[in-house]
């Protein structure tokens, strides 16, 4: 072999070393920027999506714990559309999430057990909100009840709650004695 056949079979194995290395290069470049692509357009406004998730169900647990000092129905029904406003909130961050990330099935696994556990709040939420106005009004009928019995023995003592008539005999015995 002559020098020119070597230096022609040399030069076009380091070109196809070059073209074959570069080929890798390119499509691990287009992997990673479709990777870059599903992570910036699905994982990021996911997590976003999760993190809202968490503050919704804080926002729950808060008024949760907030009904049990609640004494006006206004502030009960206040309470009860932050509930169901956080609920509905929480609904459409899992539908999202179920949506962004279809792949994964655990994940999904996960968001179908959100979903159900979201139906039996929504139903405690009701029934803790009948259970708040419940105890509002009986709240209500015992002031009034108050109110009432205190105004039935206005005639009474309220130092002592005898009648007046017995402490004004009492005064005059002891007085009559000296």
């Amino acid at each position: 072999m002559k020098i020119k056949t070597k230096l022609a079979l040399g030069f076009t194995a380091v070109v196809s070393f070059t073209v074959i290395i570069a080929a890798a290069g390119l499509f691990s470049v287009n992997k990673i920027s479709s990777n870059m692509n599903d992570l910036s357009e699905n994982m990021l406004p996911a997590s976003e999506a999760a993190e809202h998730l968490v503050i919704f169900v804080w926002q729950i647990n808060a008024e949760f714990k907030g009904l049990m000092c609640i004494s006006s129905r206004e502030k009960a029904k206040e309470a009860y559309e932050k509930i169901k406003f956080s609920i509905k909130n929480i609904k459409d961050a899992a539908g999202y999430l179920k949506e962004k990330l279809s792949g994964e099935k655990k994940f999904i696994a996960y968001v179908n057990d959100l979903e159900a556990a979201l139906k039996n709040l929504e139903g405690l939420n009701d029934e803790i909100h009948k259970l708040i106005l419940s105890k509002i009004e009986i709240e209500e009928k015992s002031i009034k009840l108050k109110d009432k019995f205190v105004s039935n023995i206005c005639w009474l003592c309220r130092r002592c709650l005898r009648p007046k008539r017995i402490k004004k005999q009492r005064f005059l015995a002891r007085n009559m004695k000296l």
